[in-house]
């Protein structure tokens, strides 16, 4: 048995290759397959079997288009609802791949219905060491994240981590090798051991955080006070993943000028300098963004980048634009809107270039009423921190803009430089002036910065400001999260919906004519609402007893039972937060707002309809399915579009691009261009 790794060093995962030299057995394959395609030429073997661990949260799989490509049998868990052809394996089932034996193990925890597969050479020189291939369930020194489906689930899924774990570890001998997907800088990972792993399951039973611990309710309460934030394009994997993703287009993205750039500048588009950091410090065009084409490039325009927003990669040179534009389909940004390369003297034409200085922290040292901004998670100042900085984590960044000082310098830092670099290029171009500190933080003490505890240290002194009152709430930012009491129970709002869209409405009273029909029309919808995986929630100022009480009339009178949770909000703290009472409709109840949320908690749709006027359902429905196919596809939809009409080509796509990806284009202006619908 021969095992062939295949790196990603971009995402932190592994792919696998295992062959015995004629037929070979390929697990977790990332989107780009042709680099599994060149090591199966390399190694001289015919790619029979695919296996996938898990639905994948990180990463757009490359398994479906493998099979496809190849003819080998796509093997993944038959208890996920998949929606493409594959062969459905369960725990302990067994497969042949060609002289090699292959048994599936359930190791829930990462996921629930995660699997490891257990391969062995039964004619090999070492036919008592297996090989087992772990995905995100048993990692070097540590276990895959559990929080990654659903809040309501964290402590079934780590106790279920706990004992996967285990079961591994009595399944198999000290000397099975143990082959797992993340580890390797992933965000899929959680808490780290101390000690050094070789790869063998014995090297892990010494070091691995799951198997050190006796106590499973100790394991549980360590693993889950160290999960920290991750990526929020993580919610748009899930779906893909379960619907089969496509074949990836790499080939050159259309050639852009210095005049169009401006155009897509001028329209709030992302155009994304992929120079070195401290390059485009020194010299850049106004409105660009520069994230370094390092090894997390594609982990931070994914966190940072509002989901479907045309990106423009700018690069010194065309190989530096192909290996940005392979990073990003990874994580199912299929095409650049165009590409330029050479630098900013060829991009700007009339423009403006601008700058800012790049210091270390010897160099901040020297400046004692620097306002420093540390754009680190908040687990990673919990540790430690730089006496009197402001906190604003980087991927809080673009949403709280508002809350940051304007009329001061700020300089930028992070624990490498990578961050505050990304950080720093957001906030210069959002007008702000900034240092970057392009430098460790391990180096800010021995330059004389005074560190602190991170642990209770004062909000008022180390946090940015919030804001408070009534928040006026735009598209594109987060929805604010809140706990409440519902006719359901209380919810944490973001834990409630989970990976789901969600319909948040308001309606001003309870026992009151409109609201009865409307509250009756939403749960008449229902399988309308499953059907398109979003969440119904509403809510009124009016108590618990009177939701309840209000309850069985609503379905009296609309035939309809109430199957959706009502918040109950006397004292106005989701009201205010979410902008619902409107003084001149009456300070005391709300009007009838409505918010479209995304799968990552973004504020996708606000409607807002007078106490008199009754919703309109049917046009959320409508809007719901508009955004969920111009997320998915380069597109736009036309006025008063519904499923199955034709579209409108997307403007950050060149026509070129737009007929590779979609059907029956037709041009009838060179900015307005018709295509069939692709979710039709």
């Amino acid at each position: 048995m021969q095992v062939v790794t295949i790196e990603t060093p971009s995402l932190g995962d592994r792919s696998y290759l295992v062959h015995d030299g004629a037929s070979a057995l390929v697990v977790d394959p990332q989107r780009d397959i042709d680099r599994v395609l060149d090591a199966a030429r390399e190694a001289g073997v015919d790619i029979t079997h695919i296996a996938e661990t898990h639905v994948h949260n990180d990463y757009v799989s490359g398994g479906l288009v493998l099979a496809r490509v190849t003819g080998a049998t796509l093997v993944h868990a038959g208890a996920e609802p998949l929606r493409f052809e594959h062969r459905a394996v369960a725990d302990g089932d067994r497969f042949a791949v060609g002289d090699l034996t292959v048994e599936v193990v359930h190791t829930p925890g990462h996921t629930p219905h995660h699997l490891s597969y257990v391969v062995r050479d039964p004619g090999g020189d070492e036919a008592g060491a297996p090989a087992v291939f772990t995905g995100g369930s048993l990692l070097y020194g540590t276990v895959g994240r559990t929080d990654l489906i659903s809040a309501d689930m964290v402590d079934e899924l780590t106790r279920a981590q706990y004992r996967s774990a285990h079961r591994l570890a009595e399944l198999l001998g000290d000397d099975a090798r143990v082959y797992p997907t993340h580890g390797f800088g992933s965000f899929c990972s959680s808490i780290q051991s101390e000690g050094d792993s070789d790869g063998t399951l014995g090297a892990e039973r010494l070091v691995n955080s799951a198997l050190t611990v006796d106590d499973e309710d100790d394991f549980v309460e360590r693993l889950v006070a160290r999960l920290s934030a991750h990526p929020r394009y993580y919610a748009h994997m899930g779906p893909l993943n379960l619907a089969g993703p496509g074949p990836v287009d790499l080939s050159p993205p259309v050639p852009v000028d210095a005049t169009e750039l401006a155009r897509r500048i001028h329209r709030g588009e992302w155009v994304v300098d992929l120079r070195e950091r401290r390059l485009f410090a020194a010299d850049h065009v106004a409105g660009t963004i520069g994230i370094e084409l390092a090894d997390n490039f594609s982990t931070y325009v994914g966190w940072l980048i509002p989901w479907g927003m045309p990106v423009t990669l700018l690069g010194e040179t065309p190989e530096q634009v192909a290996e940005a534009q392979r990073q990003l389909v990874r994580i199912g940004i299929d095409r650049p809107s165009g590409a330029a390369t050479g630098g900013p003297a060829d991009w700007v034409g009339d423009g403006e270039r601008r700058r800012y200085p790049v210091v270390t922290f010897a160099e901040v040292a020297e400046q004692p009423d620097a306002t420093i901004l540390d754009v680190r998670r908040d687990d990673e100042r919990a540790d430690d921190l730089i006496e009197g900085s402001l906190h604003l984590p980087i991927h809080d960044l673009l949403r709280r803009f508002d809350e940051l000082p304007d009329t001061t310098t700020l300089w930028v830092h992070c624990a490498s430089g990578f961050r505050a670099s990304i950080a720093a290029a957001l906030l210069d171009r959002a007008g702000h002036d900034v240092v970057l500190i392009d430098d460790d933080y391990d180096n800010a003490a021995a330059a004389g910065l005074r560190i602190v505890a991170g642990t209770g240290s004062s909000p008022e002194t180390h946090e940015a400001p919030r804001r408070s009152g009534t928040m006026s709430i735009l598209l594109g930012d987060e929805a604010p999260d809140f706990t409440a009491d519902t006719t359901d129970g209380t919810i944490t709002f973001h834990d409630w919906k989970g990976d789901s869209w969600a319909v948040l409405f308001s309606h001003p009273a309870d026992y009151t004519p409109v609201c009865t029909t409307e509250l009756g029309r939403a749960a008449g919808l229902k399988d309308e609402f499953d059907a398109r995986g979003t969440k119904v929630l509403a809510l009124s100022v009016d108590p618990i007893e009177d939701h309840h009480g209000w309850a069985p009339d609503i379905g009296e009178v609309t035939g309809n039972t109430l199957n959706f949770p009502i918040i109950a909000d006397p004292d106005r703290k989701v009201a205010d937060l979410y902008g619902m009472i409107h003084p001149g409709e009456g300070d005391d109840n709300t009007v009838r707002s409505v918010f479209v949320i995304d799968p990552a908690n973004r504020v996708r749709l606000t409607l807002t309809y007078p106490k008199s006027v009754g919703r309109n359902f049917d046009e959320l429905l409508r809007v719901i399915d508009a955004l969920q196919a111009t997320d998915a596809n380069p597109i736009a939809t036309p006025a008063d579009w519904r499923p199955g009409e034709r579209v409108i080509v997307g403007l950050g796509t060149s026509t070129e691009d737009a007929r590779r990806q979609l059907a029956n284009v037709e041009e009838r202006k060179p900015y307005l261009r018709y295509a069939d619908d692709p979710t039709a």
